[in-house]
């Protein structure tokens, strides 16, 4: 919980982001108009970097990476093996 919030992957319910101090639950899901989206409800993994962003991993459209910054997520174009980082392990 780097930032405060507590980040929920659910199985048809999207990404959600939990603020305990708030008390409240933001839901990121799938929007067909939103290019910069989640692309599937259905994450299955995900794993936050040493830079706040956080790796997706959804059952049926792949990995993604969510910019903290731009509040914004972006399809992985790469195999998997040209994103690992000196210390971060991803497996799915």
């Amino acid at each position: 919980m780097k930032s405060g919030y507590l980040w929920l992957a659910t199985q048809g319910g999207g990404l959600n982001r939990l603020d305990p101090c708030k008390g409240t639950v933001e839901r990121l899901s799938k929007n067909e108009r939103d290019p910069f989206g989640l692309e599937s409800d259905f994450v299955k993994a995900i794993l936050m970097r040493r830079t706040g962003d956080i790796w997706v991993a959804s059952q049926d459209q792949g990995l993604q990476l969510y910019d903290r910054g731009a509040k914004s997520l972006y399809q992985d174009r790469y195999p998997l093996q040209e994103h690992e980082e000196s210390r971060d392990r991803l497996a799915l």
